[in-house]
């Protein structure tokens, strides 16, 4: 009698530190950077993007587009709404006296979208691929100022990156299960007015654990910016990965103030 057997093949989704350092300062994603900086100092405005990664594969994905925002915030206020939506509606409202949720206005409003007061530009040509059918890796955006320390809503958009992993890939794929997560690297830039050497601070931020935070645990998450504190570069200590390093728009170069090593991660998954 044939016995049956199950064959378990392993593969592992790996995210080196050459492979971070050759995409951080590639063109591809500094020119992308430098917009989005620019929008803000120009606007006021918080910018936004991600860049996706293939998983099992050296390949990474560019947006057609750069997300414009607030004063606060970027992406959705809530389903099918953006604050760059709302930031226009009133924006409208002061310039125009009309108001935007009128069926009479609503020609108005999308022309004052359209010439005055974006929620999308286009992100700059690249030389690589526009599919967005990775996960994120690299979610970048801006603050309008100095500020680059994360907010509430920042902790839990990046812990909600891997729950959107899990969603994506142990449901699409059926039986491909990963038995730990990639790790979603945030990138926030201040771009601060009062700067004058054309140097402007970065943050990046990512989940420790191999699986994301649990929601009971979030909330304590959500204190990390209380954790910074002048001269103690390891007081991050449980939740995240921390490094500082900023973008010059005069040399157009990348700096890191730390080893890349700590973010590179292995996820491990099994295909049955």
């Amino acid at each position: 009698m044939l016995k049956m057997t199950t064959t378990i093949r392993r593969k592992f989704e790996v995210v080196s530190p050459k492979m971070l350092e050759r995409e951080l300062k590639s063109r591809n994603f500094l020119s992308g950077l430098e917009s989005a900086i620019q929008i803000t100092l120009d606007t006021g405005r918080e910018t936004s993007f991600d860049v996706r990664k293939q998983p099992f594969r050296d390949c990474f994905e560019y947006p057609e587009w750069i997300r414009i925002g607030d004063e606060n915030s970027v992406g959705d206020v809530k389903p099918g709404i953006t604050a760059g939506y709302l930031y226009a509606k009133r924006k409208f409202l002061e310039e125009t006296r009309l108001d935007p949720n009128l069926k009479e206005n609503k020609d108005k409003l999308r022309d004052f979208m359209l010439n005055k007061c974006h929620s999308t530009v286009r992100y700059p040509p690249v030389d690589a691929v526009q599919t967005l059918a990775g996960y994120v890796l690299l979610p970048v955006h801006t603050h309008p100022d100095e500020r680059i320390l994360p907010s509430e809503n920042d902790i839990t958009h990046l812990n909600g990156l891997r729950n959107d992993f899990y969603r994506l890939y142990f449901t699409s794929f059926g039986r491909a299960a990963f038995i730990s997560f990639p790790r979603p690297i945030m990138i926030i830039a201040g771009a601060d007015k009062n700067v004058r050497d054309g140097n402007y601070g970065l943050l990046f931020l990512q989940e420790r654990d191999r699986e994301p935070i649990p929601s009971d645990e979030l909330l304590g998450a959500k204190t990390v910016s209380s954790y910074f504190r002048p001269g103690k570069k390891d007081s991050l200590s449980g939740y995240h990965n921390f490094g500082f390093g900023s973008y010059s728009m005069d040399t157009k170069k990348l700096n890191l103030d730390f080893d890349l090593n700590k973010f590179a991660f292995r996820a491990g998954s099994k295909l049955i």
